[in-house]
């Protein structure tokens, strides 16, 4: 007696595969279109981010001492007239949680800014 299926089986079972393949691609593309609509976060500068950081965590420019240095190196960095570098970045991730990559500029990721 054989113990396989009919070929006819084995065309059902691959056919049946496809079209949860199909369905799970067209499922996921209106995920990603409503999320994209409904729930997308805008773009933040990597200044922004720090800013909102810090008033969510009640902190002033004399808190972020321990992490820049000086008060007027924080005060440089929040007026735009330093730019954060690798050890800040590498300090404000530890300290807030948060991926490093939220204090990184658009420049370096062009298609974020859009």
């Amino acid at each position: 007696m054989n113990n396989t299926y009919p070929s006819w089986t084995n065309w059902r079972v691959k056919s049946i595969q496809r079209s949860k393949k199909k369905y799970a691609e067209v499922l996921m593309t209106l995920i990603e279109a409503n999320e994209e609509e409904h729930h997308s976060i805008p773009y933040a500068s990597p200044i922004e981010v720090l800013r909102t950081l810090m008033d969510g965590n009640d902190l002033r420019q004399k808190d972020l001492v321990p992490i820049f240095g000086s008060e007027s190196l924080v005060s440089e960095v929040l007026h735009k007239k330093r730019a954060l570098n690798k050890n800040h970045i590498e300090k404000l991730s530890k300290r807030f949680k948060v991926s490093p990559a939220v204090f990184f500029e658009v420049a370096a990721f062009p298609d974020l800014g859009s």
